[in-house]
């Protein structure tokens, strides 16, 4: 079994900047956050525009 001291630091941050040292491609953290809002916002908006052509197409 693996000793937990040495997993802890790998799934869980004490602050957010050591989180934005581990962000991938280079991108800061205030990007990755916006793009994730936009990403599911929109996604949002597709899921109940669908829902809604589908409930009027069915009447």
């Amino acid at each position: 079994m693996p000793d937990p001291g040495v997993i802890a630091p790998l799934l869980a941050f004490s602050t957010a900047g050591d989180a934005a040292e581990m962000l991938p491609f280079g991108l800061d953290i205030n990007t990755l956050q916006t793009s994730v809002l936009v990403y599911l916002g929109l996604s949002s908006l597709v899921f109940v525009l669908v829902w809604v052509v589908g409930y009027l197409r069915s009447r």
